[in-house]
């Protein structure tokens, strides 16, 4: 069996691609994805297979949603479960040395920054496929903040970064598991 999930590997989505093969023993091969916009491009190369997919995804660059990419499947995919699973904790990063007042982020955490009271969020978006990428684009871009999974660092590389925590979160998402027709 073959699950299509968002990457890269450490993913919320792979780990519900994960919780929902559990209870199975059939071994699983999980191959990800740069976006499911690129996913669903070639379902007509996957049948038979799965794809574990999150009801709050959002692709800026294609300007789609799990709801665009829902209805335009139609017909090529069986809505075969649904779940809800809670995310990995999620953090706002503030890199100070870093003068880009920019943030990187997942368009579908968005919403979080609204609910945060530790950050204004008046400062530009970069929008990125996943929370790692964000991570990544942060560090690399020098950018002062990013909404991401919060990291499992040592303290010394804490501090060695210059990274401070600014607001976590541990929201609920709803999974959808398709079999591809």
């Amino acid at each position: 069996m073959r699950i299509h999930v968002l990457g890269p590997a450490g993913t919320d989505s792979e780990r519900a691609a994960r919780h929902w093969r559990q209870p199975s023993k059939t071994p699983a091969l999980i191959e990800f994805w740069p976006s499911y916009t690129e996913l669903f491009r070639s379902l007509a190369d996957f049948a038979g297979d799965h794809i574990v997919m999150p009801a709050g995804y959002v692709d800026r660059a294609e300007e789609t949603s799990w709801v665009d990419l829902h209805f335009g499947a139609y017909g090529r995919l069986t809505l075969e479960e649904v779940f809800a699973l809670p995310t990995m904790t999620m953090a706002i990063l503030e890199q100070e040395r870093f003068a880009c007042e920019s943030i990187a982020l997942q368009p579908a955490t968005e919403g979080l920054l609204q609910a945060s009271d530790q950050f204004s969020g008046d400062c530009p978006r970069v929008y990125v496929p996943s929370k790692p990428i964000a991570l990544t684009r942060m560090l690399e871009d020098k950018l002062h903040y990013c909404l991401t999974t919060l990291p499992k660092w040592s303290p010394d590389e804490w501090r060695d970064l210059g990274v401070a925590v600014k607001d976590t979160f541990s929201p609920t998402m709803v999974w959808c598991v398709y079999r591809v027709r």
